[in-house]
């Protein structure tokens, strides 16, 4: 993450490109370091699984148990995929819970124009646990998983205890 303004860099004598984001392992790096564009990214690569799961979705031979265990395996995991490292803001909280009532209102077959609440929907499905709740449990079972090692830059970053000091006043960039 760069403050000011970075016109060019060179490494080794290569000039290095600079964008404004990049795609690192499936996920979106931004140069201003905020996430959600990839937050937007999952929640629509969701929204393409649901609309391509909607011949089962719609099957009236398929119980509304198994059309829900199949929305816990497939689709809020495509959504939850690489969040331990996300930053979930107000913002970003409001589409999540959309999207997943989005997501049980189309399990249920509940048009737009019916007049339900999102509790009733909520009450109708009786989920384990809102995908919110999962993408917090993700990001602590990782938090976790970084705390228990014990050389580790990770822990070092998130403890605070990178060696070195720098000059007190203006960082360098």
């Amino acid at each position: 993450m760069t403050k000011g303004t970075l016109n060019e860099f060179i490494l080794d004598g290569t000039e290095i490109e600079i964008t404004s984001y990049h795609t690192f392992l499936g996920s979106i790096i931004t140069r201003d370091g905020y996430d959600n564009k990839e937050m937007n990214r999952r929640l629509s690569i969701g929204r393409m699984t649901v609309t391509k799961l909607e011949k089962s979705m719609k099957d009236r031979d398929i119980k509304k148990a198994t059309k829900i265990k199949i929305a816990g395996t497939i689709i809020f995991p495509t959504v939850t995929y690489g969040s331990e490292s996300c930053t979930v803001r107000k913002r970003e909280r409001k589409k999540i819970d959309a999207f997943e009532l989005w997501t049980w209102r189309r399990i249920l077959r509940v048009p737009w124009t019916e007049k339900r609440t999102n509790f009733s929907i909520l009450e109708d499905v009786k989920p384990k646990r809102s995908l919110e709740a999962t993408i917090l449990r993700l990001k602590l079972r990782y938090f976790c998983h970084v705390m228990r090692a014990k050389r580790s830059l990770e822990r070092d970053i998130m403890l605070g205890q990178v060696e070195g000091h720098r000059k007190q006043g203006k960082p360098q960039i």
